[in-house]
């Protein structure tokens, strides 16, 4: 069956969105940074002492048939958010750095795209006249980059580009840009027989692509936004999932039951953070805040400072677990030394 490769209006929304925050590397940032990790029966190396401790007795404690909060193992079910949890989605998200990378090799069959301002910007590392365009500068793109691919040819594009192409900052491909500690994370969890699922705004077949072989997770318990040629709108029949109210009907309609463990970040979608937070067994809530300019990128918000705010607020009323990037992980990346 043939596809159109179609990448959502959220991938773009939620970049020109809002404007980069400032990540001029802070003096005071390095010597907080500890490049050292440890060797641990859990696994959890990249952690440093007091959150992999708290995640390890977790684990530990819903494990432990004789403790009262014990849960069975078809109830552990852990849902993890992408990007900004899994990898970076600075200064763009990850699969619209794929969409406009496919943008310039297929440039050369279509010169007219040099009168539109919006293609032409982007064939020419110019990103501004997309966020002034809003929609219709999103919209151009989704009809820019329609082309037949079979699932199998989609997928082996993606792969090829998360292995080959290198990210400026990091110097290193896409495909080793992935959060070492939440590497680790999730296998303590397959280790502990927790069922992990993706939940993003970003492609469901742009995500399957690379997920079984870099985090474990296998194309099934993958739940995403549409990419193929029947998306353009967020009504198919409820199969949408690029906003919070649309991941957790989609948690309930794929999974059908209350995440025991919930993993984002401070600029998550707080209702998915609630209503993995209302299980009736002990949960864990597991947020990134990205303090870290030189390792990663620091930013407080990638679209709602204002709602960043009250989740941090939240966490500490509710002893959710805020990570910060720059304390709390000894490495970022696999590839530090």
């Amino acid at each position: 069956m043939k596809y159109k490769l179609v990448c959502l209006f959220s991938v773009f929304i939620l970049f020109f969105s809002c404007k980069e925050n400032d990540n001029a590397p802070d003096k005071a940032d390095r010597s907080l940074m500890i490049k050292s990790t440890v060797a641990t029966k859990s696994g959890l190396g990249s952690w440093q002492d007091l959150p992999r401790k708290q995640i390890e007795d977790y684990v530990k404690m819903i494990s432990d048939s004789t403790s009262k909060n014990f849960i069975p193992v078809s109830d552990r079910i852990a849902v993890f958010e992408t990007d900004g949890t899994l990898w970076s989605e600075k200064p763009i998200p990850l699969q619209a750095k794929f969409i406009f990378s496919q943008l310039k090799q297929m440039s050369a069959k279509h010169p007219e795209w040099k009168n539109d301002p919006v293609l032409n910007g982007i064939l020419n590392d110019n990103l501004e006249p997309l966020r002034k365009s809003g929609n219709s500068g999103a919209q151009s793109i989704l009809d820019a980059i329609q082309i037949d691919q079979t699932d199998t040819e989609y997928t082996a594009a993606v792969n090829k580009w998360m292995s080959n192409s290198t990210d400026k900052k990091f110097a290193k491909p896409y495909k080793q840009n992935v959060y070492a500690p939440m590497v680790e994370l999730l296998k303590l969890m397959h280790k502990n027989d927790f069922k992990t699922f993706l939940v993003s705004n970003s492609g469901t077949r742009f995500i399957r692509a690379f997920s079984e072989e870099v985090f474990g997770i296998p194309p099934y318990q993958i739940i995403a936004s549409r990419d193929d040629d029947k998306v353009a709108s967020k009504e198919l029949n409820g199969l949408f999932v690029g906003d919070s109210l649309g991941k957790v009907e989609a948690i309930q309609r794929f999974i059908g039951k209350v995440p025991v463990f919930y993993g984002g970040s401070i600029d998550a979608d707080n209702k998915m953070i609630q209503y993995a937070n209302s299980s009736t067994y002990k949960s864990m809530i597991l947020l990134i805040h990205h303090t870290d300019s030189i390792r990663e990128f620091k930013y407080h918000s990638t679209m709602d400072s204002k709602n960043s705010a009250n989740v941090l607020k939240e966490a500490k009323e509710k002893k959710w677990m805020v990570i910060n990037m720059q304390k709390d992980w000894s490495k970022v990346f696999a590839f530090e030394k």
